[in-house]
């Protein structure tokens, strides 16, 4: 089965999830929201525009996360692709809302029961941040990672704040082909199809830790002022 819309659900599937307290979505197999239930529906209309933890159904969460910019946002959307294109069973991210005063939001995505083409995404509120600034958290199910080495760890962790080759062999002082070799051999390992995908996976088993927010436009800004 392969969820196109909202008019393709049968909404007694997903009674089970009406009435709990958690946010919870069915995404189709583009990533867009068609369905969602009474917890998500409440919180979106106490808000005023589109967030990420208060999108209206019909959006594609996948873009919506992109367009919003932002390393974790695009990591997001990455672990979202992941969970729909069945490459992971599970993709769990814990990261700060601003809209929610300081508190953290858990968002998980797991395959829609039954074999059909779609995921389901709950949303939850974490604890209150602790810490100002303090990282988000990610972990993984169901990835068999075999060990990387401390360059490769070294590459994995400025490819998760978004650099580009070309800028990662600049600052470890080594050359552009040994980077993509690196980068190739860390995409094997991590059985991923992409860098963006090897990212999700490496933050997801807690290899590397997640940035504090910081975009590729900022990373290569810090680039041209340090020339």
């Amino acid at each position: 089965m392969r969820l196109r819309s909202a008019e393709d659900l049968d909404p007694a599937r997903f009674s089970a999830y009406e009435a709990r307290p958690a946010r919870i979505g069915v995404l189709d197999a583009s990533g867009t929201l068609v369905w969602a239930n009474r917890a998500w529906r409440a919180f979106r209309r106490s808000q005023t525009h589109d967030t990420l933890a208060a999108v209206a159904v019909g959006t594609n969460l996948i873009a919506f996360s992109r367009q919003a910019g932002g390393t974790l946002r695009e990591l997001l959307a990455a672990g979202i692709q992941a969970v729909l294109d069945r490459e992971s069973d599970r993709f769990d991210l814990e990261l700060p809302v601003p809209a929610l005063n300081g508190c953290r939001i858990e968002i998980s995505v797991t395959p829609l029961p039954g074999g059909a083409a779609g995921a389901v995404l709950t949303q939850a509120e974490g604890a209150r941040n602790d810490a100002p600034g303090a990282p988000p958290r990610s972990t993984v199910a169901g990835a068999a990672i075999d060990a990387l080495t401390p360059r490769e760890l070294e590459v994995l962790q400025l490819m998760a704040r978004g650099l580009d080759n070309a800028v990662i062999a600049e600052r470890l002082g080594v050359g552009y082909t040994t980077v993509r070799a690196h980068v190739s051999s860390i995409m094997a390992k991590l059985g991923a199809r992409s860098r963006l995908a090897a990212v999700v996976r490496a933050l997801q088993s807690g290899i590397v830790q997640p940035p504090a927010g910081a975009t590729r436009r900022q990373e290569r800004d810090e680039e041209h002022v340090r020339d």
